[in-house]
């Protein structure tokens, strides 16, 4: 009975450290990319059959409208902006990037407009907006 106290401790003990670290099972996938800093909108769509008077379609107006090219600053403090190569600001706003579920909150008045990340590397970013099914491509500045 003294031996078998110990045996089970020390097998508790070496299940908890290896389930509890890394080395057993490696990182789990993150996205670890950062999202701050200038992107320039380089191709949104709409794959929807009715259009919908929403957050996209605006953005997708301004970029229709403007030939100089519009882009959008994510900041370090979770605030964003749209940009052109003329004037500074347009519009501004919160975010935050939900990585377990690889989805780009964008704050629109009092609610938050989910984006999914459907491709990201370090220099360009595709996202989906299911509520108006606007499909919007970003490239690293």
């Amino acid at each position: 009975m003294k031996t078998k106290i110990p045996a089970a401790i020390i097998i508790a003990a070496t299940c908890i450290s290896l389930l509890s670290c890394d080395w057993l099972f490696g990182k789990k996938a993150t996205l670890s990319k950062e999202i701050i800093g200038k992107w320039k909108i380089e191709n949104m769509a709409d794959s929807s059959k009715m259009h919908k008077n929403d957050f996209g379609l605006l953005l997708f107006e301004i970029a229709a409208k403007d030939s100089a090219g519009v882009g959008v600053e994510f900041s370090a403090d979770s605030t964003f902006s749209y940009f052109n190569e003329k004037k500074t600001v347009q519009d501004s706003g919160k975010y935050y990037v939900d990585a377990t579920i690889k989805t780009l909150f964008v704050k629109n008045d009092s609610t938050w407009l989910p984006y999914q990340i459907k491709t990201w590397t370090d220099s360009s970013l595709q996202l989906f907006s299911t509520g108006d099914s606007i499909w919007c491509t970003l490239s690293k500045k």
